[in-house]
């Protein structure tokens, strides 16, 4: 039998299957579907018909309509689920006589909104639990199901995106809880309904309300004074909730909800300078990070008595300039170090710690790319520091020369050799384990050190060291994936700035436990995705050019 003779069979058998023959129009269907698929040649038996359904994911409208007659129902339901079904197939077997097939119809996206809607009125709950979810039921028939008996598909209609107003103000009184959570998510919910679920005796309802971005100012208002400090603390954390709200919550007994007011970017001066003085640590910390804050509040925090809140605030990139000469001041070293190494500073207070008494300070100062001439200048003097930007002077001094000089008692004159391009391979492995870090440095720094020397000298107890292979464009992903768990997060936020870093490397950064580290990386990451989009819509305005000149 060829293929045009099965499939014309396989209407008849289809017929019997079919859950309601007497209201379909089967003759006239019967002959548009002859007519459409008379010019089908190709042999293909059960067994092969199931492997296509099974295994292929470019079958076109013509192919699925076939396969919609076949006899096997795993055949039909992969149809019926399939996202290239059209919309006639799919009313076809939206009154199949197997219940999961009918089922997936049901749940297809593309299913057309009056097959949605017949579906609706199916006998089988799990067709009617599917339907209640698709977007192309209409408002009319969600309202009814809004009505059934059974939770899950009331459940499913209050999760429907396209579920009104009305319906979702009657599910907002349903008995069961999570209905009531899943209506409490919903944007479309109105006021009086949000207000009605404000003062649900579950909490955790009231804390799904609190959560949705949808949630009007007054409802907020309301949930803000409830008495559980779950509840208070998501209104915190809530970026619509009104400014002289947080200011009051700022206030708050419970020292989570003062936390996220804290986190919260819209919670204004006012709040700020409240939580600036907090008795909680973490409290004034979290203020310090957050780049809201405004200039006053970052000048305070600069005298904070607490190191760690100091700290912090001379990471930020948005550090004020007096804020800045005060922590430049700071009796902490630890302080003056993290702002040494901030870019966002002034060029003058770079030049200013250029002179500074600890040699941290004044090495990161040297590693700063932003550090002006001026303060190289000073610090190319300094023997204790190693300017990474400096050019090594090569005269042509032979291989024999370069070996004496590595076991020079020197550290300077050895220094000078790590730093020689014409250096070999195995003189620079053997300086990679020198005694001195400065000799190391320079090692590492070396665009000739190979590779393999570059990677076992990623794990050195020196965090000057890692950082001058992250800087070396010539260091291998293994050392440089191997860096992104360093306990040190400066080498952590050095290798999130780095441009020659592994997809994956920066997946591991952009979990990373310190927040300066993520947002780091989170800038890269969208340079990134930025920059592949451009590369693409380049290829593609190509790809039209040449078809266009081919044409």
């Amino acid at each position: 039998m060829s293929a045009s003779q099965q499939f014309v069979s396989s209407i008849f058998d289809f017929k019997d299957r079919h859950r309601a023959p007497d209201e379909w129009r089967f003759d006239e269907e019967l002959h548009w579907l002859v007519e459409n698929f008379q010019g089908l040649t190709c042999e293909l038996d059960n067994e092969s018909v199931e492997l296509a359904a099974e295994e292929s994911d470019e079958i076109n409208g013509e192919g699925l309509w076939y396969l919609a007659m076949h006899e096997s129902s795993s055949v039909r339901q992969f149809v019926a689920g399939h996202l290239g079904t059209p919309e006639d197939c799919l009313k076809l077997l939206a009154r199949d006589r197997e219940s999961t097939v009918r089922q997936l119809v049901a749940a297809n996206p593309n299913t057309p909104g009056r097959a949605c809607d017949e579906l609706a009125g199916d006998q089988n709950l799990l067709v009617r639990r599917s339907v209640a979810a698709n977007r192309n039921t209409s408002a009319t028939l969600l309202h009814i199901l809004s009505a059934e008996k059974d939770s899950a598909v009331r459940m499913a209609v209050s999760s429907n995106p396209d579920v009104d107003a009305d319906t979702l103000g009657i599910l907002a009184n349903d008995p069961e809880l999570e209905v009531r959570f899943h209506v409490a998510t919903h944007p479309r919910l109105p006021e009086q309904a949000q207000m009605k679920l404000a003062q649900d005796d579950a909490l955790f309802v009231r804390q799904a309300i609190a959560r949705n971005l949808a949630v009007t100012q007054v409802v907020l208002v309301r949930l803000s004074e409830d008495a559980e400090p779950s509840v208070r603390r998501i209104v915190a954390e809530n970026k619509n909730t009104p400014e002289p709200v947080l200011r009051r919550m700022a206030q708050d007994d419970d020292v989570y909800v003062r936390r996220a007011v804290a986190e919260n970017t819209n919670a204004g001066a006012e709040a700020f300078k409240l939580l600036a003085g907090d008795g909680d640590i973490l409290t004034r910390l979290i203020v310090a990070i957050n780049e809201a804050r405004p200039r006053e509040v970052a000048f305070s925090l600069a005298s904070d008595s607490e190191e760690s809140v100091r700290v912090a605030l001379a990471r930020g990139e948005s550090i004020s300039a007096d804020a800045a000469m005060k922590l430049a001041l700071d009796d902490s070293v630890t302080v003056r170090t993290w702002l040494a190494r901030n870019e966002s500073i002034l060029p003058d207070l770079l030049v200013m710690l250029s002179h500074d008494l600890d040699k941290s300070v004044r090495q990161s100062v040297a590693d700063n790319p932003k550090t002006p001439d001026a303060a190289l200048e000073i610090l190319h003097k300094d023997t204790n520091i190693f300017i990474r930007r400096q050019k090594v002077d090569e005269s042509s001094i032979d291989d024999e020369t370069l070996r004496e000089f590595a076991s020079s008692t020197s550290s300077f004159v050895r220094g000078y050799v790590a730093s020689c391009m014409s250096a070999p391979s195995d003189l620079l492995k053997k300086l990679s384990s020198d005694e001195s870090p400065e000799v190391r440095m320079r090692v590492a720094a070396n665009p000739n050190t190979h590779p393999a020397t570059l990677h076992l000298m990623s794990s050195d107890p020196c965090d000057e060291v890692k950082i001058s292979i992250i800087g070396n464009t010539h260091a291998p992903f293994v050392a440089l994936t191997s860096m992104a768990k360093d306990p040190n997060p400066r080498i952590r936020m050095l290798l999130a700035a780095t441009p020659w870093i592994l997809p994956s490397t920066m997946e591991v950064l952009s979990r990373d436990e310190d927040l300066f580290v993520r947002r780091k990386i989170a800038k890269r990451m969208q340079e990134r995705r930025m920059r592949e989009e451009l590369i693409d819509q380049e290829k593609n305005a190509n790809v039209a050019v040449t078809s266009d000149s081919s044409i």
